[in-house]
């Protein structure tokens, strides 16, 4: 928690989970977080409520500038997530129908977990393998890079991929596989 304390202390935006305090519990050696709360779920859970798990164009460029505006904002703060994924955008509200062609819910979309940021150009300790497999990209998974916005550019454009086609460019159960494909760019 300490990280993500270190990085949201950082970040004023409307689309990034609002850091309200933190302090130290009185008894156990913790830090205690309040945090802006987000009702309305998961981006990945809102995407699996589609038809085909394809977002309608309106909704999807709706969603997706968001994200693109907050992602544009940390990286001017030098700060990289490092695991940009759809279960670390939040929706602040819950969408109880999903739109139709031609229409987009309103909905707003945060960016949440912050825990393995690191700082543009990298520190030590930063070059470690770090974010979910799905999202990697082959620098990360290659051990070449160090923080730097590509990581989060690469995860994007996974993201991407999903909302308008309506699965992952790269899935496999066998990690190992799965880091090949990724690796030969094997959609």
């Amino acid at each position: 928690m300490q990280k993500e304390v270190q990085a949201l202390s950082k970040l004023q935006h409307k689309g990034i989970v609002q850091l309200y305090e933190y302090f130290p519990h009185p008894t156990k050696e913790v830090l205690c977080v309040v945090m802006e709360y987000l009702a309305g779920g998961e981006l990945y859970e809102y995407w699996c409520r589609f038809p085909d798990r394809k977002l309608p164009e309106a909704e999807l460029k709706h969603i997706f500038r968001q994200i693109l505006l907050s992602l544009e904002y940390c990286h001017g703060k030098k700060v990289i997530h490092r695991d940009i994924k759809l279960q670390n955008i939040l929706l602040s509200r819950q969408v109880d129908e999903v739109p139709k062609d031609g229409m987009n819910s309103g909905v707003k979309v945060k960016l949440v977990d912050f825990g393995i940021f690191g700082s543009n150009g990298g520190r030590v300790g930063e070059k470690q393998t770090a974010g979910s497999l799905k999202f990697m990209s082959p620098e990360v998974l290659l051990g070449k890079t160090e923080s730097t916005p590509k990581i989060d550019i690469w995860a994007l454009g996974c993201i991407l991929h999903a909302l308008v086609l309506g699965c992952f460019p790269f899935a496999d159960k066998n990690p190992e596989v799965l880091k090949e494909k990724i690796l030969k760019r094997d959609i």
